[in-house]
């Protein structure tokens, strides 16, 4: 239909500007103007084509928020939720994550000195799990602060 130019022209400015959303993909339009597909898609994003950049964040509404906090139970549900609200998948899970509903790691607590003190001296006379019951930590916290300490290991 065009002949490749170095620089776009008006008509196929045009061009693009008429088929671009939902008419014809990005590799269809560079076939019709003789473009690379990179060449054709960077010139969508200068006339301010793509999806890209007409996306606006849509804020959360009190209704929607009401709805994750009725419907959400497990991850598999969030496609369902998200086309529901008409929001990505991404979206939903995030948003669930935010407003708690979705088991996430907790904050860890940051060791004290006494601790790592009581680890040095105790770490070859006891178990992990002794320490972790006494420290109220996990066995496998106990063992990566014996190893962050660099610690000699049991014999």
């Amino acid at each position: 239909m065009f002949v490749n130019q170095s620089k776009w022209r008006a008509k196929e400015d045009d061009y693009l500007c008429q088929n671009y959303t939902d008419r014809l993909s990005i590799p269809q339009l560079a076939r019709d103007l003789h473009r690379t597909e990179k060449a054709t898609y960077n010139r969508c994003v200068q006339l301010g084509l793509t999806r890209r950049k007409s996306f606006k964040y849509r804020y959360w509404t009190e209704q929607e928020e009401r709805y994750l906090r009725e419907h959400f139970t497990r991850k598999p549900s969030v496609k369902k939720i998200a086309q529901h609200l008409g929001r990505t998948e991404k979206a939903t899970y995030e948003r669930c994550i935010k407003l708690g509903l979705t088991k996430t790691q907790t904050k860890r607590k940051r060791w004290s000195q006494e601790e790592k003190d009581f680890l040095r001296q105790n770490y070859r006379i006891s178990t992990y799990e002794e320490l972790g019951k006494k420290l109220g930590r996990s066995k496998s916290a106990v063992n990566g602060m014996i190893q962050r300490l660099k610690l000699p290991r049991k014999r």
